[in-house]
């Protein structure tokens, strides 16, 4: 069962400090408590230690939300897995061994945060829409906008001159109605459209991506956008997964190979 929790796995001893800050006002925005997590990495006495600094940043980051501490007994990758199965939101630091398999699996929302990110407050939240955008990425996107009082500037991925432009307003239209609160911005990226995310992404508070809906060995061979623009963005990346949750396990897509696979 999901609840209102946002849970960040920490992933010592890479720097976790960033992560720790994002989760926290995100569980203050949202109302909602937070649960950091340590997985069996490194000896009992070092994991006690990085669990009550991040207890320490978590409460300078938002004072005022309940935090959960949990020791947990597993390794980086199955301790995410276990938290994110109750979890609205789950946060890794982008060095964690665990952001992979994440990538693929995980149900619930992911964020991953840079080690190298501020704290930046400022800024739009970015929201790439392509072939494999679920309106659930396009509400989350929404929804993190209105909370932050952030405008949203929705980055058309286009396929190819075929490809119309007027599809972004069909694809945004009901979210524009349920947040009329939200200011909303538009671009097209006609170039490989990981560099054009990771560009604007330098100015962004959060950058919203849908999962790809490729098969495992295609992702394998050639990585969707995805994966590369969360290893690369230097802002927190959000990755939401669609209506039918993880990724298929099926070496290809269901539809076969198709010239848009290749570029998702």
């Amino acid at each position: 069962m999901t609840v209102d929790v946002v849970t960040v796995v920490l992933a010592p001893p890479d720097p976790y400090v960033p992560a720790v800050r994002w989760a926290a006002r995100a569980a203050s925005r949202r109302r909602a408590p937070l649960r950091i997590v340590v997985p069996a990495t490194g000896s009992p006495a070092q994991r006690r230690t990085w669990l009550r600094a991040a207890l320490t940043r978590s409460r300078r980051a938002a004072p005022r939300i309940v935090v959960t501490p949990v020791l947990s007994d597993e390794g980086d990758d199955r301790a995410a897995r276990i938290a994110a199965a109750d979890a609205a939101v789950l946060v890794v630091p982008g060095g964690s061994p665990a952001v992979p398999g994440l990538l693929r699996s995980v149900t619930c929302p992911l964020v991953v945060v840079p080690a190298g990110w501020a704290g930046r407050d400022t800024g739009p939240v970015l929201l790439a829409v392509g072939p494999s955008t679920s309106d659930t990425a396009v509400a989350f996107a929404f929804a993190e906008a209105e909370r932050s009082g952030s405008d949203l500037l929705a980055v058309h991925v286009r396929h190819g001159r075929s490809d119309p432009l007027d599809g972004l307003d069909d694809r945004l239209g009901l979210a524009v109605a349920a947040f009329p609160d939200v200011t909303v911005r538009t671009d097209v990226a006609d170039e490989r459209c990981e560099a054009h995310l990771t560009r604007l992404a330098t100015d962004a508070r959060l950058l919203v991506m849908g999962r790809s809906a490729r098969g495992v060995l295609l992702d394998r061979l050639l990585p969707s956008p995805t994966r590369l623009v969360a290893g690369l963005a230097r802002c927190p990346v959000a990755v939401v997964p669609g209506e039918d949750g993880p990724v298929r396990a099926s070496l290809l897509p269901e539809h076969g190979v198709r010239m848009a696979d290749l570029l998702r």
